[in-house]
């Protein structure tokens, strides 16, 4: 039954019933939505308020050691009061976090609602027990992942979320919130009643509705006649402006009557070509203005692809009426078909693109030039540049530091190469181009404006373009420039392009003036395509040009009726942020214009630039937009490789020190935020360099690459690793609080450096050397940083390699300090600052004074007379050692021969350094000198060699004593002998006639057991190997005797004459008088046991004057215990191996000195507690066990 039949009274009934099951159908879906919401709205809530819970709570609140008793109470109310004033500000009921300890859960904060606290009934405190939880949160303790749950417990009936977290030490615990379902119901209760108000709305108005809309719809049928009557004038006014967008962007349309080969184009085709508008152009004359190299693929392309419905992509080299070559883009379509399918009318668009092609072919000769030699690549700039513009000078030249000169690196003239020039810059165009930043064009009359520049005139030049070369710091390097014999016409490529190549020529002019190798990236640009799309006001696509489809992938009908949403990109996803502001702009702007990822067909994604442009009708109304689409993706992405050349390593890829000191600043802006440590680490690989030169660079790139990752692999994120060059690397090891975490970071590379690499089937090994400094502690700037970095290095490899060193500021200021008085001692030496003194040596058993020794001595003009242990030291193993050391040669023969003319006749010895002795120079310096004074006996020079230093190699040191010996005649001696580490060696292999017993050994004698020891192994060895002993550093007397008693003679020391100036050396000698005590004792006949016995009563009597000194001083001294120093005690047993005393006696002596060392020891006893009347009281008794020690000692009987 037809509907049209039903009376109408049943037609409204049946569509008000209809509405009203509407009204329904839509309140209850309405609701649902709501419902659905509500939840999810209510379940971010409570995760929101769990997470909260988390960060409120104190950071170590959760540890794996928890135990009941472990917080205290007013820990637990202060988390609970924290947790609580969260939830009194929202209408969340409870926030609390659980644990699951022995199969129960527990709580470890809860907040409290304003009753429980009030009442403090009902409490959740920490650890206790959660009797009542749900089964379910048992299960998410199992699973840890989050939950939202409704159930019921003690407190009532709840919707909760639980949020799994992790502490710091990883304890896994809950974060939970409660909502209360009974608020949960309140809020679906309002939604519900809102639903229903608005049904009885729609139900009341149904019918005022229907009579509006019956209204509207009429009114929309007059608007749409409207509307059609304006379409073809927006259509008109559409192609106008694609009219004019075209000649904005420089393209020409064309068409092309195949059957007639009448060609039609636009008054910019006629413009680009020079020829008349109204000329007629027909395919023969096109054919025949197309370059001879050109034509007859273009021509075969072009009939070829007339046969299918494809765009036609055409590039040539076609003539203008100037008779030049110009680079045209032709792109076409068969839009017109006869019957038979043969093409009738072929539209496209034709664009100029010589300037662009001039580009290619320098950049691209200069690319192929990568790897040649830097005159080749300058000549190879100058030469295609030249030919590119048809010009007929092109150079590059550098200037010097005043920018006064330049001298070229490359000169074209006329077709070829000419000799390199220099010439003056005053009143010539390039002195003017490198004090200008951006380049200067002089496009006529070049000779009229520098009328002093006679080459320009040479050149018959009328027209120059230059532009500065400069490195990274702007400072001027040289100049690039055309310069030719017609007007320039002005052309921002050209401009570009020199730029361009002025920056090639300056990377290049660098890496050869500071011998660096950089690896340079040639890159193509690419003819850049625009496209065009029309859309509606929608975003609906209704029409696309054949470049967009080109370029995207897409057939022209994949693209119709599309959103133009269709392009955007899903790798870079834009926020809606960035949609909203294109909108703003067109809305308040009518255009648009920016970068933008697109996504092609094949899932590529390019960079465009963009222009929207809207369209609108006569009333303001949007009905189209208009939209320009230009790939830069290579442009961008060329762009980002120098940028990357600029910032990076080319073969390792880490950042150079460009990078770098970007990434310092930043690191130590974060050092000084943070309040941190940053390390600033320099390496440098051992042994790399015999790898590099056997095997070849090929492998040590690949070494250094490895190298890289290895350093990478090992550090964080956020530190870094630059190559600064070679072998040398610098890394930034940041938001550290101590060396120590470092040091593992240092250890790790260390470790992962030195495993073996595997190079084309061949296994190499290296390590590293790390240096280290750390800011602030070394607050300085990043070059001084690095160099003390450097320094530490530097430390590391004379350590041993393959370790790290801390830089020490002390030292480093030390080393400092050693330079600058290295200078100050060169002056000295220039300036006579330096003198000599001398002091005596004498023979203690006659008193003859046989000799002196040659003191250095520094009259500093501020400090006064210095010591050598002030100032040698400073010049320790360098050459102002050695020319220190001819000084004080020279200095002592000049001496010998004024004392030699005064009738003195001393020997004289003089100290050498082993550094002195083994310097190529020594014997022929020695030689001269002892040439210079022949009246000098060379046997009374005597050089004093220091034992106690590291001789090197024993034979040379042997072979130069000799020939000093032998050849020379003068005698030697090993000064501070025992000093060293192989002493027996240096006696056996050195032919010296004189050994020197050390101060160190004499100072100690009575009181060391040992050193007496080492002064008897002395002597006896010298008496064994024939040679002379000398003992220094003799202060006392009974020094002396002791020396006589043990077999040495020959003296010097403080005892007998402090050193002196050479002129106080005459009276000095007439006044001299020897002490009688050593006189008297060296001539006395004294048996071996007359000897022993009086070597002992010496030893002893020290041993006890030291114990009398330390009591008597009642406190003020406290040295080490003197009973250690007992020489008696130490040679008991060795006197009974001996033999040369009988049993009994020395059985007294034994007695004697245990019952003398116990009481000194109590003695010492009550000194070292304070109790000094009772230790001089012990001290009394002491002295009479000491008396009748001494009288037995010379009491002696022979066996």
């Amino acid at each position: 039954m037809s509907l049209l039949n039903i009376p109408l009274k049943y037609r409204i009934f049946i569509a008000v019933a209809i509405y009203i099951l509407w009204v329904f159908t839509f309140a209850y879906y309405s609701f649902s939505q709501e419902k659905s919401a509500l939840y999810v709205a209510l379940d971010q809530k409570l995760e929101m308020a769990a997470l909260t819970a988390s960060l409120l709570l104190p950071d170590k609140l959760h540890h794996q050691n928890m135990a009941d008793g472990q917080l205290s109470d007013q820990e637990d109310t202060q988390n609970r009061l924290t947790l609580s004033n969260y939830t009194d500000s929202t209408d969340i009921v409870y926030l609390y976090s659980l644990i699951l300890r022995d199969n129960k859960i527990l709580f470890t904060s809860s907040s409290a609602t304003p009753q429980e606290r009030q009442s403090s009934e009902e409490l959740s405190d920490y650890f206790d027990h959660y009797d009542d939880a749900d089964p379910r949160i048992f299960e998410i303790f199992d699973t840890k992942k989050k939950a939202f749950l409704e159930y019921t417990d003690q407190w009532g009936s709840f919707r909760s979320s639980f949020i799994p977290r992790y502490s710091a030490d990883g304890t896994f615990y809950l974060a939970a919130a409660d909502l209360s379902t009974t608020h949960i119901q309140t809020l679906l209760n309002q939604h519900l009643y809102k639903i229903i108000a608005f049904a009885l709305l729609f139900l009341l108005f149904a019918y005022p509705i229907y009579l509006v809309s019956k209204q509207y719809i009429s009114r929309k049928v007059s608007e749409l006649e409207l509307q059609l009557q304006q379409k073809s004038i927006t259509l008109t006014k559409n192609q106008q402006r694609l009219e004019r967008a075209l000649q904005s962007a420089k393209q020409a349309w064309f068409e092309i009557n195949v059957q007639t080969g009448v060609i039609k184009a636009s008054e910019e085709y006629s413009a680009l070509l020079g020829i008349h508008k109204d000329q007629v152009s027909t395919i023969d004359n096109w054919k025949n203005s197309i370059h001879p190299d050109d034509r007859d693929a273009t021509m075969e392309k072009f009939f070829q692809n007339s046969q299918s419905d494809e765009t036609v992509e055409l590039e040539f080299r076609r003539k203008t009426i100037s008779g030049n070559w110009a680079w045209i883009h032709s792109s076409g379509q068969v839009i017109e078909r006869d019957s038979d399918g043969n093409p009738l009318t072929v539209v496209g668009i034709n664009r100029d693109i010589t300037n662009q092609k001039r580009s290619e072919l320098v950049l691209q000769v200069l690319a192929e030039s990568a790897g040649s030699s830097s005159e080749d690549i300058f000549k190879t700039i100058v030469r295609q540049l030249a030919l590119s513009y048809d010009m007929r000078y092109a150079l590059i030249a550098t200037v010097n530091t005043d920018l006064t000169q330049a001298i070229t690196l490359a000169l074209w003239a006329k077709d070829q190469f000419i000799e390199n020039i220099s010439y003056d810059l005053a009143g010539t165009p390039c002195e003017t181009i490198i004090t200008d930043m951006g380049g200067e064009l002089y496009a006529d009359n070049i000779q009229q404006l520098f009328p002093d520049d006679q080459m320009l005139v040479q050149m018959q030049a009328r027209s120059y373009l230059g532009v500065p070369l400069r490195n990274k710091n702007n400072e001027v390097l040289g100049l690039i420039s055309i310069i030719n014999d017609q007007a320039m016409a002005e052309n921002p490529h050209t401009t570009a392009l020199l730029k361009s190549l002025a920056v090639r020529a300056s990377i290049e002019l660098e890496r050869q003036s500071n011998e660096e190798r950089l690896v340079l990236f040639a890159h193509m640009f690419r003819d850049s395509h625009e496209g065009i799309l029309l859309v509606d006001k929608n975003d609906i696509i209704i029409d696309a040009n054949p470049i967009i489809c080109t370029n995207t992938g897409y057939l022209k009908t994949e693209l119709v009726g599309k959103p133009a949403q269709i392009f955007r990109s899903e790798a870079h996803q834009y926020p809606f942020s960035f949609y909203e502001n294109i909108r703003q702009s067109i809305v308040h702007n009518s255009s648009w214009q920016g970068e933008v990822w697109n996504r092609m067909k094949s899932g590529e994604e390019k960079l465009a630039s963009v222009t929207i442009t809207q369209i609108v009708n006569n009333l303001g109304q949007t009905t189209h937009r208009f939209i320009l689409v230009n790939d830069i993706t290579e442009q961008k992405q060329q762009q980002d490789a120098l940028k990357f050349m600029a910032h990076y390593d080319a073969l390792t890829k880490l950042p150079n020190r460009t990078l770098f000191v970007d990434r310092f600043n930043q690191a130590v802006a974060h050092s000084k935020r943070s309040e941190t440590l940053l390390a600033i680490c320099f390496l440098d690989l051992d042994n790399f360099k015999p790898i590099n030169d056997n095997y070849g660079h090929e492998v040590g790139d690949k070494i250094l690459i490895e190298v890289a990752r290895r350093i990478s692999s090992n550090l964080r994120e956020e530190d870094t690793v630059s190559r600064q060059g070679g072998d040398e690397f610098t890394l930034l090891i940041g938001n550290i609080d101590s060396f120590g975490q470092c040091e593992q970071t240092l250890t790790r590379i260390l470790h992962s450096v030195a495993k073996p690499y595997s190079i084309n089937g061949y296994t190499h090994t290296i390590s590293v050397s790390i240096g280290v400094t750390l800011y602030p502690l070394d607050d300085s700037d990043i070059d001084t940083l690095t160099r003390h970095a450097d320094h530490a290095m530097y430390q590391a490899k004379q350590a041993g390699k393959n370790q790290y060193r801390l830089f020490d500021r002390l030292d480093d200021m030390q080393k400092n300090q050693q330079q600058q008085q290295q200078q100050q001692l060169q002056h000295a030496l220039q300036h006579d600052q330096f003198c000599l003194h001398y002091q005596p040596k004498i023979n203690m058993k006659t008193g003859k004074v046989f000799g002196m020794e040659a003191l250095i001595r520094w009259q500093h003009p501020e400090k006064g007379m210095l010591f050598p242990l002030d100032f040698l030291p400073a010049a320790e193993n360098t050459n102002l050692e050695n020319k220190i050391g001819v000084w004080v040669i020279e200095e002592a023969l000049s001496q010998m021969n004024i004392w030699h003319q005064q009738g003195i006749e001393l020997e004289v010895s003089v100290n050498i350094s082993p550094n002195h002795l083994q310097s190529a120079s020594f014997i022929s310096h020695l030689e001269k000198a002892l040439a210079d004074h022949p009246e000098i006996n060379p046997q009374l020079l005597q050089l004093e060699i220091l034992e106690s230093s590291a001789l090197g190699d024993i034979n040379t040191i042997s072979n130069i004593i000799k020939i000093c010996h032998d050849s020379l005649g003068v005698s030697l001696a090993l000064d501070d002998f025992g000093t060293g580490y192989s002493s027996l060696t240096h006696l056996r292999n050195l032919s010296v006639q004189t050994i020197k017993i050390d101060r160190s050994f004499v100072r100690d004698l009575l009181d060391i057991p040992n050193d007496f020891v080492i002064i008897d192994g002395i002597i006896s060895l010298a008496d064994s190997f024939n040679r002379e002993i000398i003992a220094e550093g003799v202060e006392t007397i009974n020094q002396g005797l002791m020396l006589l008693a043990m077999g040495c003679d020959q003296a010097q020391g403080y005892g007998i004459s402090k050193a002196m100036p050479a002129q106080d050396i005459p009276l000095w000698l007439k006044n001299y008088k020897p002490h009688y005590q050593w006189i008297e004792f060296g001539n006395k006949q004294q048996s071996l046991l007359d000897k022993k016995v009086k070597i002992l009563e010496f030893t002893t009597g020290k041993w006890f004057d030291n114990i009398k000194a330390t009591i008597a001083s009642s406190g003020k001294i406290k040295p080490q215990s003197p009973l250690a120093l007992c020489h008696l005690g130490a040679w008991i047993s060795q006197l009974r191996k001996g033999q040369l005393f009988e049993e009994s006696w020395l059985n007294k002596i034994q007695q004697s000195h245990d019952e003398l060392f116990a009481l000194a020891e109590k003695t010492m006893g009550s000194y070292l507690t304070g109790h000094y009347p009772i230790a001089l009281d012990q001290l009394k008794q002491l002295q009479i066990i000491f008396d009748d020690l001494i009288a037995i000692l010379n009491k002696e009987k022979l066996l």
